[in-house]
């Protein structure tokens, strides 16, 4: 089934979720199970499958909340560049340059942005697009209309925004409503995020129909307050469609497997009206249906590659210097199998 006959069944199932979350819901995932095949299929939908026959689960309320306050078109686009660009043609990509070449390729890229090269960004995506990669998590300190147009200029890749909430004014907000292919990410940082500034933020993106999510970066000494509920319980207030989890590079792997322990144990139970992503293991997860062996690639301002697994800075390897597909062969040299962790 092509894409544009996907759209046409998810736009009317979107619009019927309005008035039966829970009936359209489970349909939009059979259709799924339906239609995928593979690793995808057995490992998410079937297990969504699953999940979704529990009739108490705050996940329905999520999704009605979702399609009452997010415009359509945005759900939409953000939604198929990463399932259909992303993982049907994209993971093809990376799969055949990976076999070709003998390098691992990242699902996902992430960057942190430099408001002094902002113009060398649009064709390193362009350069990672070739490659497969369709989403991208950037990490600035404001919003830019450079920034901007650099995501609209790449329609068919989907772009997580994170931002501190003192970023979100009025203007730029309205201006990032033109955008359906961006998912603004919330910097939440408990105990220095001021509550208010936060909750209006969220309340100006909710009001102007985008689609927004939560994140937070921890450390080791964040654990405690993460595992005890008590973020969740306040990140639920603000109405994200998701709640990011994002570990210091330099993060010990016991502190982040007690972290996604939590996610996983908080996920099953669905009772936030929010989905927990640990940005390190789910999408290391991910990165190992499409290829096996785990690829996670960030880059810092100054363009130097930044490894969660080795846990420290290559400067030998710059973005702003070398060609994408040059630094991940050199970096990320095809070899046997391994296992998250």
């Amino acid at each position: 089934m092509n894409r544009v006959m996907l759209e046409s069944i998810f736009r009317r199932t979107l619009v019927e979720m309005k008035d039966s979350p829970e009936r359209s819901t489970r349909r939009l995932v059979d259709l799924g199970v339906d239609l995928c095949r593979g690793r995808f299929r057995d490992e998410f939908l079937l297990s969504t499958q699953a999940a979704l026959e529990n009739p108490n689960s705050a996940y329905y309320r999520l999704v009605q909340d979702t399609v009452f306050h997010v415009d359509t078109d945005k759900l939409l686009d953000f939604s198929f560049n990463i399932g259909y660009n992303g993982f049907a043609e994209g993971s093809e990509t990376i799969r055949k340059i990976e076999k070709k070449e003998c390098y691992d390729i990242p699902w996902c890229l992430t960057l942190e942005i430099s408001d002094e090269k902002l113009n060398e960004y649009s064709d390193i995506i362009a350069q990672g697009e070739k490659l497969g990669i369709h989403l991208w998590i950037l990490h600035a300190e404001y919003l830019t209309h450079t920034l901007f147009d650099i995501i609209d200029s790449h329609k068919k890749s989907s772009f997580i925004l994170c931002v501190p909430p003192a970023s979100l004014e009025g203007d730029m907000v309205k201006t990032a409503d033109e955008l359906n292919n961006l998912m603004i990410a919330v910097k939440y940082t408990e105990g220095v995020t001021d509550e208010d500034e936060m909750l209006a933020a969220c309340r100006l993106l909710r009001e102007n129909g985008l689609l927004y999510s939560v994140y937070t970066p921890y450390t080791e000494r964040d654990v405690d307050t993460i595992i005890s509920d008590d973020l969740i319980t306040q990140v639920e207030s603000y109405n994200p469609v998701m709640f990011f989890l994002s570990p210091d590079y330099k993060c010990p792997m016991s502190v982040r497997k007690r972290v996604f322990s939590y996610v996983n144990r908080t996920r099953k139970k669905q009772q936030y009206k929010t989905i927990l992503w640990d940005l390190y293991y789910d999408t290391n997860h991910i990165d190992s249906i499409i290829s096996d062996n785990c690829c996670q690639a960030a880059f810092n301002k100054v363009g130097a590659l930044v490894s969660y697994q080795k846990k420290k800075i290559y400067t030998e390897y710059n973005l702003f210097e070398q060609k994408l597909c040059d630094i991940l062969r050199s970096a990320f040299p095809k070899k046997a199998a391994t296992v998250n962790g």
